[in-house]
């Protein structure tokens, strides 16, 4: 689905025939009905999530990227969170095999690239 040529071809489909009423991907689904099972033409719209909280718990790449990005003096002297509530959340996501603690810590990681980036770089 990702070569170009398809891409071009998608473009020139009138939007009637790509998508009846708010169903999406009509066109996809009656261009393969003869294959598809009903149960995939039929369901419903679902999101596809990266397993981020897994990669930051069992790659070690990852795993230290994440403690030294949130962990770091750099970020602690930024003030935001107390160096105790982000080690709780490091050990919590160790531990705990939700998603939970480890979206917060890739939020925490993302924000303190963007300062890095935006607001360290500056002269």
């Amino acid at each position: 689905f990702l070569d170009h040529r398809l891409a071009e071809f998608a473009a020139t489909v009138p939007a009637h025939m790509k998508m009846r009423g708010r169903e999406l991907r009509t066109f996809f689904k009656d261009a393969y009905s003869d294959v598809l099972p009903l149960a995939i033409r039929t369901k419903t719209k679902h999101g596809f999530g990266l397993p981020i909280p897994v990669w930051l718990r069992t790659d070690p790449y990852l795993n230290e990227l994440m403690r030294d990005l949130v962990l770091s003096s750099r970020s602690l002297q930024r003030g935001y969170f107390r160096r105790s509530m982000l080690e709780e959340l490091v050990l919590r996501h160790q531990t705990d095999q939700t998603s939970f603690y480890g979206s917060v810590l890739w939020n925490l990681m993302i924000l303190e690239l963007w300062h890095r980036t935006h607001w360290d770089a500056r002269p």
